[in-house]
């Protein structure tokens, strides 16, 4: 399956210069190698001008259209390329590829409640005998930096499936912020109706970036109501209270599966947790 390109008709050319108006006609010559080969094989031929293209003899001219014809038999083929400039306000290019388009980024930040187990110096929030306040745990008010992108696309890119909720591996810059690695996650993809710029058929993509400043890595407490039996790691044992009975809410562990003999702020041991998948942002658009 060819489509040969045989160059331009020199002996077909032609123009016209009317009041304010200049305009110019190419013709080139295709063939074909395959019956089944028809107009939208010859008018996607790579040797073509494209819409929008400037005439090579006058900047000011653009290609506005192309038509396609198949003039000899099935294999000999000719495109017409019609070019025009005007003057004025209507002096103006056709209008350019969506895709060429820049990403629009927006900052906006979102407000919310969670639970909190440690100061502001990373030590536990406990009552005066040591326990957690687990009922109600304290809350406190938190915020995300929300960075919105739209894009273009004729087509869906693969990373909206494939990047949906998943963090940030590596450090980035988006519209001159430099994000660490590990505190941004990646939401929210919406992808518009059709859309259309002149002969351009086009969705805008539009997706979040809720930026975390403690990251995405969750951070409990190490607490229970059983614990690592000394004698035999694998199996388990109730935590007891002073008098040695089986306690009935959680207590701390000290991060190796033994209940904590004396927890305080200072002994209080937390674990953290990989619960997104972490990936190179770089292919996100407006991200460097």
């Amino acid at each position: 399956m060819t489509v040969t390109f045989h160059g331009e008709d020199y002996s077909a050319r032609s123009g016209q210069n009317d009041t304010g108006t200049r305009s110019y006609t190419r013709v080139f010559k295709l063939e074909t190698s395959l019956k089944t080969e028809d107009v939208f094989d010859v008018g996607s031929h790579a040797s073509l001008p494209v819409i929008g293209s400037v005439y090579p003899r006058d900047p000011y001219a653009y290609c506005t259209s192309l038509s396609v014809a198949c003039v000899g038999g099935w294999k000999q083929w000719t495109v017409t390329a019609q070019y025009k400039v005007t003057t004025g306000e209507e002096n103006e290019p056709p209008e350019a590829d969506p895709e060429d388009d820049p990403p629009v980024v927006t900052f906006s930040s979102e407000i919310y409640q969670e639970p909190v187990f440690r100061d502001i110096d990373d030590k536990g929030i406990m009552n005066s005998a040591g326990d957690y306040f687990a009922d109600p745990s304290p809350m406190r008010d938190a915020a995300h930096l929300i960075i919105k992108v739209k894009r273009n696309y004729k087509t869906a890119p693969a990373f909206c499936l494939s990047y949906q909720n998943s963090i940030n591996a590596s450090a980035f810059t988006i519209a001159g912020l430099t994000i660490a690695k590990q505190l941004a996650r990646i939401s929210r993809f919406e992808l518009s109706e059709v859309k259309l710029r002149g002969s351009y058929q086009y969705r805008e993509l539009s997706f979040e970036l809720h930026v975390h400043r403690d990251g995405w890595r969750p951070q409990i407490l190490d607490a229970g109501l059983m614990q690592k039996d000394p004698d035999d790691a694998n199996k388990r044992i109730p935590c007891v209270d002073a008098d040695g009975e089986k306690v009935t809410s959680p207590v701390a562990l000290d991060g190796s599966g033994s209940q904590l003999s004396n927890p305080s702020p200072n002994t209080a041991h937390f674990k953290e947790f990989q619960i997104y998948p972490e990936v190179d942002f770089s292919v996100l658009p407006g991200v460097s």
